[in-house]
């Protein structure tokens, strides 16, 4: 018999040939021939054919022929389900139908399969679960499910049952059965007989029950999901004995059996949310096992006398008494001695015998004593009113479990009081180290004065230090963690957690989230992790890092050490000698009073020095970096930057860019770097190197001295004697007012000195000077030189006029020429004259070298 199942119900003959109101064989013929009848439930809207052959023509007559096959569809003809390989009866079918329907008697459809021979149902192209029971089925039944869960019993024959995908139930009932779970959350009963069980992937949770016979489970393809075996059903006690390193695992279930495990340790693997379960019998069980490192084992003994014999110290035991093994409640509460390895008494009036290590205990619902041992154990209290000596060792208190609505611990006092459930607890504890707060309540905790471990997990939780050093992480939620006395580390984790130092030298790290972090007294480390973040420092030597986010650091105290990080973030020094360090991001820092150094890293960065004598380095990006007071060390880094001094005898320095540097007040040095910069001394006695590129330079007040460098520069001396160098390029240089000296030196340079008494000189190449106003010297240099004086510029001199090389341009032909032994005197009169130096015999020979080398305009 064929069964192929495609949904989407999973009651196929209730929905096929049945009227749900009145559960009677009730559907409308609508055609009928020797081979074939149509039938239509008009309540599901399902389409029904039968097929076979010597079928009357008068259906309400007496029925006779023989049905191969059933075909059902929905009313739009989607598949429901085809019944194959039949050979039935029709006279049969339909009484067994009416039987069913009538008395709820299945036993006369069950004589049908049973004389088909053996079924298979094929579910995988289901659109829901199969559902079906072959209890009473006598011939072999193979079961391939859907991917959405399936619920399946097979009979009494050898059935090879497989569920696939989906969370799917599977009992094999008698006969030598072969279960395969899938992948899903799956619950494998095998029954009597000996059967083969195989829960496959494994991904989630598998429930796995043998039952009686000769059994092998095979956890060959388990990958990380979490298996639990029940024997609770067994009349007999069993001893499991479980060897992880070598691989092997046995039940021996007495007058019931015995259970073989193929690969046991990948069903004791802890990767991820693995490990497995052992429930024991209503009677005396023995459990022998030797773990390896990363298994996870929990053991339910239940009601009896029972032993747990514990090798070596590999991998992770836990006892459970908070139930039987058969799921029923305890009786009263536990009472156990882990130093002496005995329990006088499980909660149902047993006498365990623990022998070796345990790493965990769950205790039950009622009022509970437990004493730990010296070892490092973990303990999971319930409700009730219970007692905890947890001994030597480093020892954990959990109420990290779902049922408790939140805990109020006091580590001080020994103190745990909330609600688990429905019910209350009240807890005394001594000798506990570290404590887990709920899942998702929101937790209070008070550390003793001798230092606590708390871990907050999720809800909104409060965690306050006293006089120890404290580790508490909040985790999840919108903590807040207070160390108060003593050198504590805090760690928020996610949510916007408030993160308190105060007294100590403390470590705090905000974790995910928009946090707040004050470190208080002492030299505190704190990080902001990923959020926007808000981070102070206070008194001591701190060290803050913002992180990912967009984060407001403030050092306040000493000299601290502050970086944003990654985001945007803004930065107060505060007082001190502080270390800052934006990072990546457009940053906003401000150095306050102390001699601050701060490196603005990547991104736009707004950068202040404050009070003192500060070292600011923009670094990459276009930044704006202002010393403000102090003798400030400023750098522009890469980028187009603004660099500006402020007040005091600033150095600043460009960068790779194209700069912008302001001295301010002060005697100042600037310095363009490559790039095409623009410098400004303004205020003060400064020094300006334009360097690389095709710079701008202007010194402002005071005497300053400018130099271009490389390529065509602009330079400005402003008011001030300034001394202005025009370096390799085509320069244009203007003296403005003071006495100024300007070289253009290298190229074909403009030199102006305006204002002043100025020495100008152009240097190399074809240069074009002029004194401007004031008594100026005129130095051309070697190359075809323009030398130009106005009538009213005042007594200027030349100083190296080349003959037929160099011109001078004159403003006015009215001039009297004079020959001393200076040189040739063009007087214009009113004290405006211009020396040509050099040796004239005559000033006949004075007009003879010169009138070809005058211009006019």
């Amino acid at each position: 018999m064929q069964i192929d199942y495609f949904g989407p119900t999973d009651d196929y003959f209730t929905q096929a040939f049945f009227n749900p109101l009145t559960r009677e064989f009730d559907v409308e013929t609508q055609g009928n021939t020797a081979t074939r009848i149509d039938l239509f439930n008009v309540f599901s809207g399902f389409k029904t054919t039968i097929t076979g052959s010597g079928f009357p023509a008068d259906l309400e007559g007496t029925l006779s022929g023989t049905i191969t096959s059933i075909m059902t569809t929905t009313f739009n003809n989607r598949p429901v389900a085809t019944l194959s390989n039949l050979n039935w009866n029709l006279n049969a079918f339909v009484a067994a139908m009416d039987e069913l329907a009538e008395n709820d008697n299945g036993d006369p459809l069950t004589a049908l399969v049973n004389g088909s021979g053996p079924i298979t149902v094929n579910a995988t192209q289901a659109a829901d679960g199969f559902t079906e029971i072959f209890d009473g089925v006598g011939v072999p039944v193979t079961f391939n499910g859907s991917a959405n869960g399936d619920n399946t019993e097979g009979g009494s024959a050898n059935d090879l049952l497989t569920g696939n995908n989906g969370d799917d139930t599977l009992v094999g009932n008698a006969g030598n059965d072969t279960l395969l779970g899938g992948n899903g959350r799956d619950e494998l009963r095998g029954g009597d007989g000996n059967d083969s069980i195989n829960p496959g992937t494994s991904t989630s949770n598998e429930l796995i029950a043998t039952g009686r016979g000769q059994d092998t489970v095979n956890f060959s393809s388990v990958q990380d999901g979490f298996i639990e075996l029940d024997y609770s059903t067994l009349g007999g006690g069993i001893q499991v004995t479980l060897n992880s390193p070598a691989n092997t695992g046995q039940v021996n279930k007495g007058g019931n059996g015995s259970d073989t495990m193929i690969n046991v340790a990948n069903a004791l693997s802890s990767a991820i949310d693995g490990g497995m379960r052992i429930g024991g019998t209503n009677a005396s069980d023995v459990f022998n096992v030797t773990l390896k490192d990363g298994d996870w084992l929990s053991l339910i003994g239940g009601i009896g006398n029972d032993r747990f014999n514990l090798q070596g110290e590999a991998g992770f035991v836990r006892l459970s008494f908070r139930i039987g093994a058969d799921g029923n409640a305890p009786l009263t509460g536990v009472v156990l001695n882990l130093a002496t390895g005995i329990v006088s008494n499980d909660g149902f009036q047993g006498t365990d015998t623990i022998t070796g290590a345990v790493d965990e205990i769950r205790a039950t619902n009622l009022n509970d004593s437990i004493i730990g041992s010296a070892g490092n154990e973990r303990f999971i209290l319930q409700a009730g009113t219970d007692t905890l000596e947890a001994g030597q060792g480093f020892d954990v208190l959990r109420y990290d479990r779902d049922p408790v609505i939140s805990v109020n611990v006091d580590h001080q006092a020994g103190t745990a009081t909330g609600s688990w459930g429905n019910s209350s607890f009240n807890h005394s504890f001594s000798g506990v180290e570290r404590i887990n707060g709920s899942r998702t309540g929101d937790d209070t905790m008070l550390a003793s004065d001798m230092g606590s471990v708390f871990y907050g997990r999720g809800g909104n939780d409060s965690l306050t230090g006293r006089g120890g050093n404290d580790l508490f992480y909040g985790e999840d939620g919108n903590d807040t963690l207070t160390g108060n006395n003593g050198n504590d580390t805090l760690f928020g984790g996610n949510g916007q957690d408030a993160l308190f130092g105060n007294a100590g030298n403390d470590n705090l790290f905000g974790e995910d989230g928009n946090d707040l972090i004050r470190g208080g007294f002492g030299n505190d480390r704190a990080g902001g992790g990923t959020g926007d973040d808000t981070l102070y420092g206070w008194a001591g030597f701190d060290t803050l890092f913002g992180g990912a986010g967009n984060d407001v650091l403030w050092g306040e105290g000493e000299g601290d050490q502050l970086f944003g990080e990654i985001g945007n973030d803004t930065i107060y020094a505060g007082g001190g000698n502080d270390l800052i360090g934006g990072g990546v991001g457009e940053d906003l820092i401000f150095g306050g009073t102390g001699t601050d150094r701060a490196f603005g890293g990547a991104g736009n960065d707004e950068m202040f020095g404050g009070n003192d004598n500060d070292r600011l380095f923009g670094e990459g990006g276009n930044d704006l970096v202002q010393g403000q007071q102090g003798n400030d060390l400023l750098g522009g880094g890469d980028g187009n930057d603004t660099v500006l001094g402020g007040f005091g005898n600033d150095t600043l320095f460009g960068g790779n860019q194209n700069d912008r540097l302001s001295a301010w007040d002060g005697a100042d040095q600037l310095f363009g770097g490559a790039g095409n910069d623009t410098l400004l001394g303004e205020g003060g006695n400064d020094v300006l190197f334009g360097e690389g590129g095709a710079d701008q330079v202007f010194g402002g007040a005071g005497n300053d001295t400018l130099g271009g460098g490389a390529e065509n520069d602009i330079i400005g001396g402003g008011s001030g004697a300034d001394r202005g160098l025009g370096g390799t390029g085509n320069d244009q240089i203007f003296g403005a007012d003071g006495n100024d000296t300007l070289f253009g030196e290298g190229g074909n340079d403009t030199v102006l000195g305006q204002q002043g008494d100025d020495v100008i000189g152009g240097g190399a190449g074809n240069d074009r000077l002029h004194g401007g106003f004031g008594n100026d010297q005129m130095f051309g240099g070697a190359g075809a030189d323009l030398f130009i004086f106005n009538a009213t510029d005042g007594a200027d001199v030349i100083g190296d006029f080349q003959n037929d090389i160099d011109t001078i341009q004159l403003s006015s032909m009215a001039y009297t020429l004079s020959v001393t032994a200076a040189g040739a005197r063009l007087d214009f009169g009113g004290g405006n004259s211009l020396l040509v130096q050099g040796t004239f015999a005559s000033v006949a020979e004075a007009e003879a070298v010169l009138n070809d080398d005058l211009i006019f305009v």
